[in-house]
């Protein structure tokens, strides 16, 4: 699993900047759902996890 993208300022200046933001953010959220599915699995299979203070229950 890769690490987490780090978030950009970004300035649209032209149509074709914002088609390359909108296909990024297409892109993003493909990645997210599969992420959660991976997680949902995992969840599935082992039961819930924790992290600092938080926990991953069946989501």
């Amino acid at each position: 699993m890769s690490n987490a993208t780090k978030l950009q300022n970004v300035t649209l200046q032209s149509e074709q900047d914002a088609v390359q933001l909108a296909n990024e953010t297409n892109r993003l959220d493909a990645a997210l759902k599969q992420m959660k599915e991976e997680l949902k699995s995992y969840v599935n299979e082992h039961g819930g996890c924790g992290y600092g203070r938080r926990s991953v229950e069946l989501l």
